[in-house]
């Protein structure tokens, strides 16, 4: 049974389904199919107006009444005063404006975002790999650390053939967790987030996710000091642990009064910094930035110091880790050995709530998955919960199953262009993307 066919008959929870479906190859090993699935007849329109008490809702009632057929109700955890319910999304918001007009703070609702809705409509990109005829690399936005650029210029700008949007990021672009490429650490991870690594073994692409935790430490004058993150700032509670900075950190790095730096080029000492000052870093140059007095003087310039930088594996998979030179992060696994696996660190409506979704799959035969799920557009397409993609990743054959930032987001670029509908209604710049070669 072919994967399209597979794919189409898992998806049909309702035999009634309209689908449409259309599959391009893109190039050896590399086919995108495109999905169109549900409908938007049975979905509603609903006019409401939220209110904190019961008591508040039951005095507005008698007043609302004149406006439609009312009744009361409860939505998203408030007490409301439903007005009209419509097919049509004008005439809905035509009477929320009028009832705003009135002093009303009246709200639509499409029925459709509703998980318990199993309609639809969804539109579905996947993209297929064949793990012997590919190679995934992370791709950062402007080369840096701090920044943001769209999924299709960063695509374009590494000559790339597709890519899906991946870490979830600080609106200054910087990543909340881990990100590694061509060996090098970016950022380090944050065991709140889980990672996703991509190493080659015997020519055959491979994928691991899971959680990390970050260690890192470097003996300097015979003193061993820890190294607390990767190309960022100083956390309060870090104490007197050190900061690591590469060349793709921002364009400088500030030395404080009460900091001390030791610059490192190819392993050697560079340079010692005890007073207040901004480093720019060379290409092959570090900077390591601690507090207090410094450990070292001009004497130990050209000595050679070997710093350490570890992710270490929280569900024991340790040597397979050691093996990845392009690491990036996301929420977490969302199917792990076949079964689905939502956990609960992330605030609910992130986990129960339909959104576009952007995630990276790996069936048993080893065949890897980009997908998307369009959402947030009425009458188009409505999202999946991290529960319902799960479930349909793991009917079509998926057993691993990784989640990145999604919503406005998401996206899949292919062959020179994006093939899902971005619900910003247009690129959204992010911080790194996961790039196929």
């Amino acid at each position: 049974m072919t994967f399209i066919l597979l794919l189409l008959i898992s998806l049909l929870s309702h035999e009634d389904l309209p689908l449409k479906r259309e599959s391009i190859q893109v190039r050896q090993g590399v086919i995108l199919t495109k999905i169109t699935l549900g409908t938007d007849e049975s979905n509603i329109y609903m006019v409401y107006v939220p209110y904190k008490r019961l008591s508040e809702a039951r005095s507005s009632f008698s007043r609302l009444k004149k406006y439609g057929n009312a009744k009361l109700s409860k939505h998203s955890g408030l007490n409301c005063v439903v007005v009209g319910e419509f097919k049509s999304r004008e005439s809905a918001l035509n009477l929320k404006d009028n009832l705003r007009n009135k002093g009303f703070k009246a709200k639509v609702y499409y029925s459709g975002f509703d998980p318990e809705n199993a309609q639809g409509p969804w539109e579905i990109r996947i993209l297929e790999l064949d793990p012997m005829e590919v190679d995934l690399r992370i791709g950062i936005a402007k080369g840096k650390i701090i920044g943001t650029e769209t999924t299709g210029s960063i695509c374009q700008r590494n000559q790339a053939l597709a890519a899906i949007n991946a870490d979830f990021f600080k609106r200054n672009g910087d990543p909340y967790s881990a990100v590694k490429h061509k060996g090098i650490w970016y950022s380090e991870p944050d065991p709140k987030y889980e990672s996703i690594g991509f190493y080659k073994q015997n020519g055959r692409q491979k994928v691991i996710m899971g959680k990390l935790r970050f260690e890192g430490s470097v003996l300097i004058s015979g003193i061993r000091f820890q190294i607390a993150g990767i190309n960022r700032e100083r956390k309060k509670g870090e104490g007197k642990k050190l900061m690591y900075y590469n060349s793709f950190y921002d364009n400088y790095i500030t030395i404080d009064d009460d900091e001390w730096g030791i610059i490192v080029s190819r392993g050697l000492i560079k340079r010692a910094i005890t007073s207040r000052t901004k480093v720019t870093l060379d290409n092959y140059e570090i900077l390591l930035k601690g507090v207090g007095k410094s450990p070292i003087g001009k004497s130990n310039i050209g000595f050679p110091l070997n710093v350490n930088l570890n992710a270490i594996s929280i569900d024991g998979r340790q040597g397979l880790w050691q093996n990845c030179s392009e690491i990036a992060s996301g929420s977490h696994v969302i199917l792990r050995s076949g079964q689905v696996f939502v956990p609960n660190r992330f605030q609910s409506g992130f986990i129960t709530r339909r959104h576009p979704r952007s995630v990276l799959a790996v069936k048993k035969d080893g065949k890897i998955l980009f997908v998307t799920i369009d959402g947030r557009k009425a009458g188009y397409s409505v999202g999946m919960t991290l529960k319902e993609i799960a479930r349909m990743l793991k009917k079509i054959g998926a057993v691993e199953a990784f989640n990145f930032d999604g919503g406005g987001s998401t996206t899949l670029f292919v062959d020179g262009k994006v093939v899902n509908y971005t619900s910003d209604g247009h690129q959204r710049p992010i911080a790194t993307a996961i790039l196929v070669f």
